[in-house]
């Protein structure tokens, strides 16, 4: 579950505004480390031992630290002897550096998520890609990310994002990765060696990704499949005569009558060969996870948070996004449509 996001938490971009619209904008290629001060990345993290009150003394607890974000004070998880922090600078800041030095990457965007726990940096690679006869193209990224809460390692995400409208089109392709977690080192030259590994891992991933997106922009989408293959998609039930059910959950109900109009008008669906075609199909769902999905424990409800553009509504909807349910809910509707449009 995501926290809500404080002044403790910053954005940074290159070049034009990204999808979630918050940060500080720089208009020339700049260094992880420039990203990480311009993202206000910079603070450590450190290891204090852990402590409990017993009436009015204070006991340490053998083998167990307070994991703490130094600036703030604040506990982010209890971890053990073994544990050791990777810090933002200059662990994660050189890392991505070695991927920018491959001459093949330039950092796009960069800032942290729930406080603290989760920072990340996002690339763009070289060579976009079109797709088919459209005009329809597709950037190439990877985000790396890491937790400082005990959740997760170090991971590097492929992160195709749609250029006409910025929808992230991340999901798990048979025979290709789309996530690997990295080895903490502080060698530069395994650092490099992990570079040019993490970047042939993606030349890979896109290779296969492409066929699937050839494979749908191919299939026109008839109405009652799209309502069937929808209605899996946000798990709801039709009646007979294709509407849906009135006792369905009206946040299930919004993602479904949303995702139909974006079929029809969302943001480059319109494109001569991408129109009624099964790939407007999918960049509907993607459309509305990454742009307009309500999030949970929003003032008013989740109702109240759609569309919503607000800092707080906005770190929920990418964590949810590159971590949590929607990526589901986008893999399995690229699983439905690509099994669609295979028939």
């Amino acid at each position: 579950m995501a926290h809500e996001i404080t002044e403790k938490d910053h954005m940074m971009y290159v070049g034009e505004v990204p999808w979630h619209g918050l940060g500080t904008g720089f208009d020339k290629p700049i260094t992880a480390k420039e990203a990480a001060e311009a993202a206000q990345m910079t603070w450590t993290v450190e290891k204090y031992p852990l402590e409990v009150l017993i009436g009015s003394e204070r006991h340490k607890v053998p083998g167990y630290y307070a994991i703490t974000r130094a600036d703030t004070k604040e506990v982010f998880h209890i971890g053990g002897e073994r544990f050791t922090p990777f810090q933002n600078v200059p662990s994660l800041t050189d890392f991505v550096d070695t991927m920018v030095a491959s001459g093949r990457a330039l950092i796009t965007s960069a800032g942290s998520l729930n406080g603290g726990r989760r920072v990340w940096m996002q690339l763009r690679l070289d060579k976009a890609i079109k797709i088919g006869r459209t005009k329809d193209l597709i950037d190439r990224y990877i985000t790396v990310s890491n937790t400082h809460d005990g959740t997760r390692a170090l991971l590097a995400m492929i992160t195709p994002t749609r250029v006409v409208c910025g929808n992230t089109e991340r999901i798990a392709i048979k025979g290709a990765s789309d996530k690997f977690y990295a080895r903490h080192t502080t060698n530069i030259g395994s650092k490099a060696i992990l570079a040019r590994e993490y970047l042939g891992l993606a030349d890979a991933y896109f290779e296969n990704f492409m066929e699937g997106v050839n494979l749908l922009v191919k299939k026109q989408m008839s109405n009652d499949s799209l309502k069937k293959i929808f209605g899996e998609v946000y798990e709801l039930k039709l009646r007979e005569d294709g509407y849906l059910d009135d006792k369905q959950r009206a946040p299930a109900e919004l993602a479904f009558n949303t995702t139909m109009q974006l079929f029809e008008i969302g943001k480059g669906n319109d494109m001569v060969g991408v129109k009624g075609t099964a790939w407007a199909a999918y960049n509907a769902v993607t459309e509305y996870l990454d742009w307009l999905s309500p999030v949970s424990g929003g003032q008013g409800g989740a109702s109240k948070t759609f569309g919503s553009k607000t800092l707080a509504v906005v770190d929920k909807r990418i964590d949810s996004s590159w971590f949590g349910r929607n990526q589901v809910i986008r893999q399995n509707a690229w699983d439905s449509l690509i099994a669609y449009a295979a028939k």
